[in-house]
């Protein structure tokens, strides 16, 4: 008899354990979420205006890698900024894109996004890499 108690016992342990996890998973999926809902929502109230104070982080090249990180856009359809102000919007965006969206395509990304401008416009670009 104690032998079965103490297996109902570890059992019933493991499968605390096995859902103590899978309520972790969930909760790390919401968060990142949340993020993500931000994220969009404050960039979606940003991008119709025009700011002389507040540092860019919306337009063509930088929506191209915001579509790239949520998987609507291919990193061979990116668009590239066009000057160094453009590529500034584009770090802009990065510092506030979600930790989670900061994935090896996003980086690609960026990182092409340097290269170009660093080319079309050689030392005027005060990145070299992505951060």
């Amino acid at each position: 008899m104690g032998n079965r108690k103490v297996t109902k016992k570890l059992v019933q342990d493991r499968k605390k354990k096995s859902r103590s996890k899978e309520v972790a998973a969930i909760c790390g999926d919401w968060q990142d979420l949340q993020e993500d809902v931000r994220f969009l929502a404050e960039r979606s109230m940003r991008c119709a205006t025009i700011s002389f104070v507040d540092p860019r982080d919306v337009g063509a090249s930088s929506n191209s890698i915001v579509a790239i990180a949520y998987g609507l856009q291919k990193l061979q359809d990116q668009e590239m900024p066009s000057d160094v102000d453009d590529l500034g919007a584009c770090m802009n965006m990065w510092e506030k894109l979600p930790k989670h969206r900061k994935t090896k395509a996003v980086r690609d990304a960026m990182s092409r996004a340097i290269i170009t401008v660093d080319k079309k416009y050689p030392g005027q670009v005060p990145w070299k890499k992505v951060p």
